[in-house]
């Protein structure tokens, strides 16, 4: 966020030299006129209004490139930092545990197989060892019909 201020800084600091540059060249070229309004002849009247005319038509066009340009920057710098934002965060998975009640049929290896995400372990096996580890079991140890145990699943972080 503190880059994104920065920018914005940056690009209001700017439209603030133009903004200053262009009427300092308005001032200057306003004062260069010799005569008054009242003393200038309808031709000369004529003239000096159409370039002042077209000196206000060129500052309105700048000014107006000026900020619709930094409105555009903004707008992009912002929707940048949203979509990073929001795709550094989806798609990242972590490890859940759930609870799951023993059939009187069931196996640890079938509930390793039944649950088993090849995407987070290499093998069932693998899958099974850690099944084993956290509930603290061994390879002799018996699982009896109704007893809870505890198995790990990845998802999305929400």
């Amino acid at each position: 966020m503190q880059i994104q201020t920065n920018v914005h800084e940056h690009v209001f600091t700017e439209f603030i030299i133009m903004e200053m540059i262009i009427m300092s060249r308005f001032m200057n070229s306003s004062s260069k006129s010799h005569k008054r309004v009242t003393e200038m002849s309808e031709r000369e009247y004529i003239a000096y209004k159409k370039r002042r005319e077209a000196s206000l038509n060129a500052r309105n066009i700048i000014i107006r490139f000026i900020f619709i340009t930094a409105v555009a920057m903004i707008l992009t710098i912002s929707i940048k930092a949203i979509t990073t934002f929001a795709s550094s965060s989806a798609g990242v998975e972590q490890k859940y545990y759930k609870t799951v009640s023993i059939g009187y049929n069931d196996t640890l290896e079938s509930i390793a197989e039944s649950n088993y995400d090849p995407s987070h372990y290499s093998t069932a096996k693998d899958y099974l060892q850690e099944i084993m580890d956290i509930n603290h079991l061994s390879a002799d140890s018996a699982i009896g019909g109704g007893q809870i145990i505890y198995i790990p699943y990845y998802s999305e972080i929400h």
